[in-house]
């Protein structure tokens, strides 16, 4: 009878070891998967706010430009130099966090889009801060000629306007897109260079389906 039992209690044995090392590993892979999830979460949180920030600024400064070049050929001085503070103090602000803006975009998006803010967005800024420069030393002469001038600085900031717009409007379809795969998953299609993201059992599956074409699975950050 002793006998008997012994594979009964060897089986019991094996069962519970195996068992345990399933469920850790089951374990562990969770663990692994929610942190990935965490991070690419914080990720997307730190995309937003970036892309809330350059928006922001963006637009303050194009604001306070045209509020400038609106005045800057009737207005008097006083009402001017008012205007001109808060001119002022956004290209100090934009300027201080421009070097972050270039770093984060490189970093949360590539360094593409970063360049795209340098030869886009920030080369077109400095351009109307020049002309606004240039108009104010010529505060003295022809108000006729400086208000033409003017009129086709103005012109030129509402160019800027629509870039910045279409800019923005990028980003925020980028940090959409990472939303999307972040919270409801991405549709990975069944193609040769994506066969190491499909399971053993969709592998064999797949050899019984007559359209593979058709074939996809959706992959979100917790299940990756």
């Amino acid at each position: 009878m002793l006998t008997s039992l012994i594979p009964v209690v060897a089986g019991f044995i094996l069962s519970g070891l195996i068992g345990n090392r399933l469920l850790q590993h089951w374990q562990n892979r969770n663990w692994i998967s929610q942190q990935r999830f965490n991070g690419n979460e914080k990720e997307y949180a730190a995309l937003k706010e970036l892309i809330d920030e350059i928006a922001q600024l963006l637009g303050e400064r194009i604001y306070l430009s045209q509020r400038v070049l609106l005045s800057i050929a009737e207005d008097p001085d006083e009402k001017l130099e008012s205007k001109l503070m808060d001119y002022d103090d956004i290209i100090k602000r934009w300027n201080i966090r421009l070097t972050s803006f270039y770093v984060r975009l490189s970093l949360l998006m590539g360094e593409g889009e970063a360049n795209k803010l340098e030869s886009s967005i920030q080369n077109s800024l400095k351009k109307l801060s020049d002309l606004i420069s240039d108009l104010l030393k010529k505060r003295s002469e022809s108000k006729e000629v400086l208000a033409k001038e003017a009129r086709a600085a103005l012109k030129s900031s509402y160019a800027l306007q629509a870039k910045a717009t279409n800019f923005n409007k990028h980003l925020l379809c980028v940090a959409l897109d990472r939303k999307k795969v972040l919270y409801e998953g991405e549709a990975i299609p069944f193609t040769q260079a994506n066969l190491h993201r499909f399971s053993t059992w969709f592998l064999f599956k797949a050899l019984f389906s007559r359209n593979i074409n058709s074939l996809t699975v959706i992959r979100s950050t917790l299940n990756s």
